[in-house]
């Protein structure tokens, strides 16, 4: 995003939740969380399916490695409250960039290491070393969408099986690869998806 110096579009974006989406619907993530560690992500150079595959692969870690559970146990961190329910994304994401601030350089790599595995531990340093700024005004970005992330997650979520989807956006006509038979996703959900990255491209 323009805010911090890195670009992305509507292909990359799309392309991040081809790889991630089905792991955020199981732990039942909003679009809106999901939408912001994307955009952490590229704006510290990681998108597309570098990023869908990074995050994927931390969520994995963090919800079932045991090496994974007992580093988030030290800091004091959990995807799940006391009654066993997915927390929020940016509620893990928040905590998570609060107990790597007190980290040294190498501490914070060897912890993303065990959290997330060789695969997911750049979604890690990614999330945890955007700035504070960076951080609120890319969430107040996407909580100003007028709710395009609930209208949109099951189009982008639950249709998975869809193969190839159109979006025509400020940014020019772009592909989105999904898994499965071809679904179109509604006009009223990519004219809200295109809002949403204009809003991010207005930023700063």
């Amino acid at each position: 995003w323009k805010s911090t110096g890195s670009n992305t579009d509507l292909s990359k974006l799309g392309s991040t939740f081809k790889y991630v989406a089905s792991m955020a619907g199981t732990l039942g993530f909003s679009m809106e969380d999901l939408a912001l560690a994307s955009g952490l992500l590229a704006n510290a150079g990681v998108k597309a399916q570098k990023a869908g595959t990074g995050l994927r692969a931390m969520l994995n870690h963090m919800s079932s490695n045991q090496k994974a559970k007992a580093a988030m146990e030290e800091l004091g961190l959990s995807l799940y409250d006391e009654t066993g329910a997915a927390r929020s994304l940016r509620d893990v994401m928040t905590d998570l960039r609060a107990a790597f601030a007190g980290l040294t350089e190498e501490e914070r790599t060897q912890t993303a290491y065990l959290l997330a595995g060789t695969s997911g531990m750049n979604a890690v340093l990614a999330i945890a070393g955007a700035t504070e700024d960076a951080f609120t005004s890319l969430a107040s970005a996407i909580d100003a969408s007028s709710g395009l992330a609930t209208r949109t997650a099951s189009k982008m979520i639950d249709n998975l099986q869809g193969d190839l989807t159109l979006l025509d956006s400020a940014l020019g006509t772009t592909k989105i690869l999904l898994a499965g038979t071809a679904e179109t996703i509604g006009r009223g959900a990519v004219r809200k998806l295109t809002e949403l990255l204009q809003q991010f491209n207005a930023l700063g």
